[in-house]
């Protein structure tokens, strides 16, 4: 009987010990797994940005080819129609067009922008430390993702500031006006900052 016993008691504590090592696999399985989900996450997040930053770099890189070739930095449009820009008066100027930038237009990467906002060009803020204090013309993208802002900042080398509530987004419309200042550009030509409670991404395309 004792025997029994002793022999019903190992086997309780192996179904125990059992029980245990499930439990910690299964815990180890999930933080792997949880792990393995962050990191494909991560590396989609940084695609996107990739994808990004290639387009607005390549529309930077236009602009400065068109300005070599005689248009001015005034006369530029970003439209199918010139109707953002009275001063483009050809299809010279068009920065989307076979005649003139010959860039195709691109939307946003989705789950960049919260909103799915699209893009808007700027030229009524001095980005600091950037060129002189006179107006530079951005590129905009706004309601940036908190995740994708802080992967963008990471990738690009800057941070996030305090919320700057002064930036003026006018649509560009041919004309420079120095309405307000980047504060927390931190001397980048790009980067995610914030105003009025809402990330928004730039990139520099015209430094003056």
């Amino acid at each position: 009987m004792k025997q029994r016993k002793t022999e019903r008691g190992s086997v309780l504590w192996v179904i125990l010990i059992a029980i245990v090592l499930i439990g910690l696999l299964t815990a180890l399985l999930s933080r792997s797994g949880s792990n393995v989900d962050q990191s494909g996450n991560i590396e989609q997040q940084r695609i996107k940005i990739s994808q990004m930053m290639r387009y607005v770099k390549g529309i930077e890189t236009t602009i400065q080819n068109m300005k070599l070739s005689g248009i001015s930095e005034s006369d530029l449009s970003f439209t199918d129609d010139r109707s953002d820009n009275s001063n483009c008066t050809n299809t010279e100027c068009m920065v989307f067009h076979v005649e003139g930038g010959g860039l195709t237009e691109q939307s946003p990467p989705t789950g960049i922008s919260s909103s799915g906002a699209n893009w808007k060009y700027v030229a009524t803020n001095n980005v600091l430390n950037i060129g002189t204090t006179a107006a530079d013309l951005i590129i905009v993208l706004e309601d940036i993702n908190d995740e994708y802002c802080a992967q963008i900042n990471r990738v690009l080398g800057t941070t996030l500031g305090a919320d700057d509530t002064d930036i003026d987004f006018t649509d560009f419309d041919g004309t420079y006006t120095n309405t307000e200042t980047i504060d927390n550009s931190g001397g980048h030509d790009a980067g995610c900052q914030i105003s009025n409670g809402n990330n928004f991404f730039y990139q520099v395309l015209v430094t003056r």
